[in-house]
């Protein structure tokens, strides 16, 4: 996000909780302007120049939210599967638990003014943001479409993704997105592609069992 507004609102935070000295915010608002990152908490991060810790102090304070690490957490696998893909890496956003009717949803950006409708569009909880670091919600979705094809490695065996069985040896055919919809339409064709599979299979262990020669195929 290079937005101005934003990177002065979260750089007079840091200096507020002391993660920056004041003499530092001036010359890493004017790094950051003059750098090829296109957002500024990972330019910050990957510079070294605050800690995470302190970034996501920062960033809590700025969308006046609790903060979530991504990284490491464990999250529902029956949420993450409410919600397209490309959707979820779109709009950097993790459903993460819900409690009776409520839904609590960590994004990049919980001041977006659209994301509620966005997110009306899939479920119909009441939403309650936590605000996170963009890569690693990223990260942590791709992570768990990643590991939701190839945790089981057994050709033989299945996950389920979306009310389809699935099986995936690999993930060598996947394609370097220029966009988030390339992965999900690469895992839409590989479900689709397994299912028809699946129904051939089927056929042909019906036509065993009922002995039915194989030229009165249907």
């Amino acid at each position: 996000m290079r937005d101005a507004t934003y990177v002065r609102k979260l750089t007079d935070i840091l200096v507020k909780i002391k993660a920056i000295t004041p003499e530092m915010k001036d010359a890493l608002e004017q790094q950051f302007a003059a750098s090829s990152h296109e957002r500024f908490d990972d330019f910050l991060l990957e510079q070294g120049l605050v800690d995470k810790e302190d970034l996501l102090k920062a960033l809590s304070m700025l969308y006046q939210v609790p903060a979530l690490d991504a990284v490491g957490f464990f999250f529902d696998t029956f949420l993450l599967k409410k919600f397209p893909i490309d959707f979820l890496l779109r709009n950097a956003i993790i459903p993460y638990e819900q409690d009776e009717d409520m839904l609590l949803v960590v994004a990049a950006d919980p001041s977006d003014s659209e994301l509620l409708e966005k997110i009306g569009e899939h479920v119909s909880y009441d939403i309650r943001f936590n605000v996170g670091i963009y890569t690693d919600i990223v990260d942590s979705v791709r992570q768990y479409y990643e590991t939701a094809l190839t945790e089981l490695g057994d050709e033989n065996q299945s996950v389920r993704h979306e009310d389809q069985e699935i099986r995936i040896q690999d993930l060598d055919d996947l394609p370097v997105a220029e966009d988030e919809r390339d992965l999900s339409l690469f895992i839409k064709d590989k479900i689709d592609e397994f299912v028809k599979t699946e129904d051939e299979h089927e056929r042909e262990q019906i036509e065993q069992r009922m002995q039915l020669p194989k030229d009165k195929k249907k």
